[in-house]
C-alpha cells in the first residue's frame, strides 16, 4: 500500500472518529459554545496558542482575560474543554462545590512521582489521608521547631556573607537547600548531617521533574503518554523520580532506624501523642500500627511535603528578598521593625523564639504581598463531575475550570495599580473590604494547603 493511500486513510479515520465523538457529546458541545473564547481550529482546537516557548504560553493564558473581557472563557485541547475564570464568587462557589471536588487531569502528570499523595490524591485517599495529616501542623508542633528554623537561618546568613561585595548570584540555591534541611529536621525528625552534595543533587533532579511538568503542561502533544515516553525527555524525567524516590526512602529509612520498632504508639486522647506527632512520626505510626498508610503511600506522602513544603518556601523567600532590594523604602521599615524587637543584640544571643512572630505585622504584610505578585502555583484547577450553574453560564460535566491566580491577583478592579509592590493592601483595613476569594496563594476551600487556611476563607468554608 502506497505511503499517501496509509495517510489518506489515516485522515479520514481520525475524521470520523471526530465526527462520531462530537454527535455523541453534542450537547456538551452544545452548552460549551455559550462560553466565549478564542477561534478553535476542527480537531486541534485552540492548540495554536500552545505554540512557543513555555514564557510565550503562559502570557497567552493569562492575556485571555482581557481579550475577552468576560467572567469566563473558554479553550479547546482537542476535544478537553478548559474553563477559566475570573470572578470572585465564581471562584468561591468552584473551589467550594462537591461537582469540582477532583483537581484537573494535568495534576496527573506528577502521578509517576508523587503517586497519591496530597498534592494528587483523589476521592476518598484525599479525604483519609488529610484528616490523618492535619494534626502534624497543629501550631504546637509547629512552634516546637522554632528552634530548627532559627539554627539554620543562622547557617544560611553565614553563607550568604560570603556573597558580599562580590559577583551577582542566584540566592534562591542557598535558601531551597537551606529549607530542605530544615523540612527533613522538622517534618521528619532526621537531623543527622546530609552532604550539601546530597541535596544539590535532589534540586537538580527536582528541577527536572518540574521543567518536564511545565512542558507537559504547555505542550498538550507531549501529554499523550505515547509520544512522551519516545522522547529523551521523558527517560530524563524517569531518571530524575527515581534519584527523588531514593532520597525520601534513605530519609524513611534513617527515620525507622532512629526511633525503632518498639516507639510506634497511637493515642486516640486529644492531646495524645498521636495529635502531637510530627509529620514523618505519625505517618510511620499509621504505617507501622494501624496499617492506613501502605509503603507506598507513605513515600509518596514524605515525597509531596519533601517537595511542597521547602520549594514554596524557598521561592517565596527568595522573591521576598528581592522585593525588599528593589524597594530600599520598604526594607527600611522591615528593618526597624526587627530592631524594636531585638536592638542590636546578635542572633546567636537572643534567639528568635515562636512569641516574637506577633512583633512582626509589616514583614507579614510584605510576604503577603509577595505572595500576590508572585503566587508559587498559577493555576487552579478542578475537574467537573456533572453539570452545574456558574453566574451566567452552565459548565459541562467532563470539562476542567482552571482559576488563574495570577489575573485575579492583579486584576485592577481588586487591586489598584496592580503591578505597584504595597504591603498596605493587607492592613486589616483593606482586607476587610475585598472578597476574600481573591487572594488565593495557598488555593481556598476545602483542598486549599494544608498548611494554611485565610481567615476570611475559613469563615465560609
Amino acid at each position: 500500500m502506497l505511503p499517501w493511500t496509509i495517510f489518506f486513510i489515516l485522515c479520514l479515520i481520525t475524521f470520523l472518529a471526530f465526527v462520531v465523538n462530537f454527535y455523541n457529546k453534542r450537547e456538551f458541545y452544545q452548552i460549551a459554545s455559550k462560553i466565549p473564547g478564542p477561534f478553535s481550529l476542527p480537531i486541534l482546537g485552540d492548540a495554536y496558542l500552545f505554540l512557543g516557548n513555555t514564557e510565550k504560553v503562559y502570557k497567552n493564558l493569562l492575556a485571555l482575560s482581557k481579550k475577552f473581557g468576560t467572567n469566563a472563557v473558554r479553550l479547546w485541547l482537542g476535544n478537553r474543554l478548559m474553563i477559566f475564570f475570573y470572578n470572585p464568587e465564581d471562584i468561591k462557589n468552584i473551589l467550594q462545590n462537591s461537582k469540582t471536588f477532583e483537581k484537573g487531569d494535568l495534576y496527573s502528570l506528577m502521578e509517576p512521582w508523587l503517586g497519591s499523595g496530597l498534592v494528587t490524591a483523589k476521592g476518598d485517599v484525599w479525604k483519609v489521608h488529610r484528616k490523618f495529616i492535619q494534626p502534624t501542623f497543629n501550631q504546637r508542633i509547629l512552634n516546637s521547631f522554632v528552634d530548627i528554623f532559627h539554627k539554620h537561618s543562622l547557617i544560611l546568613t553565614k553563607k550568604l556573607e560570603k556573597e558580599i561585595n562580590g559577583e551577582e548570584f542566584d540566592i534562591n540555591q542557598y535558601i531551597a537547600i537551606n529549607s530542605l534541611a530544615i523540612i527533613r529536621e522538622s517534618a521528619m525528625g532526621i537531623d543527622e548531617k546530609e552532604e550539601e552534595s546530597d541535596s544539590k543533587k535532589y534540586r537538580k533532579a527536582l528541577k527536572k521533574i518540574l521543567e518536564t511538568i511545565s512542558q507537559r503542561t504547555f505542550k498538550f502533544w507531549l501529554q499523550v503518554d505515547i509520544i512522551f515516553k519516545m522522547t529523551k525527555l521523558s527517560t530524563q524525567f524517569q531518571e530524575s523520580v527515581n534519584y527523588l524516590h531514593n532520597f525520601t526512602d534513605k530519609v524513611i529509612r534513617a527515620k525507622r532506624k532512629k526511633i525503632g520498632n518498639n516507639n510506634f504508639t497511637v493515642d486516640d486522647d486529644d492531646d495524645s501523642p498521636k495529635n502531637m506527632k510530627p509529620f514523618l512520626d505519625l505517618l510511620m505510626t499509621l504505617s507501622e500500627k494501624e496499617k492506613i498508610f501502605t509503603d507506598s503511600e507513605l513515600r509518596n506522602e514524605v515525597d509531596t511535603i519533601m517537595f511542597a513544603g521547602h520549594d514554596t518556601t524557598s521561592l517565596t523567600a527568595s522573591f521576598t528578598l528581592l522585593m525588599l532590594a528593589s524597594h530600599p523604602e520598604i526594607q527600611d521599615k522591615v528593618y526597624k521593625e526587627i530592631y524594636n524587637v531585638f536592638g542590636s543584640q546578635s542572633p546567636e544571643e537572643v534567639p528568635f523564639k515562636s512569641e516574637h512572630v506577633q512583633y512582626f505585622p509589616y514583614l507579614e504584610k510584605v510576604i503577603k504581598e509577595t505572595l500576590r505578585l508572585f503566587p508559587v502555583v498559577p493555576f487552579l484547577q478542578r475537574k467537573v463531575s456533572d453539570n452545574f450553574e456558574i453566574g451566567e453560564y452552565t459548565v459541562p460535566k467532563g470539562s476542567t475550570v482552571v482559576v488563574p491566580v495570577p489575573n485575579i491577583h492583579r486584576d485592577e478592579r481588586i487591586w489598584p495599580d496592580p503591578c505597584k509592590f504595597n504591603p498596605e493592601r493587607f492592613s486589616s483595613e483593606e482586607i476587610a473590604k475585598r472578597h476574600p476569594y481573591v487572594y488565593l496563594p495557598f488555593s481556598a476551600g476545602p483542598k486549599n494547603c494544608i498548611g494554611h487556611c485565610e481567615e476570611g476563607q475559613n469563615k465560609t468554608n
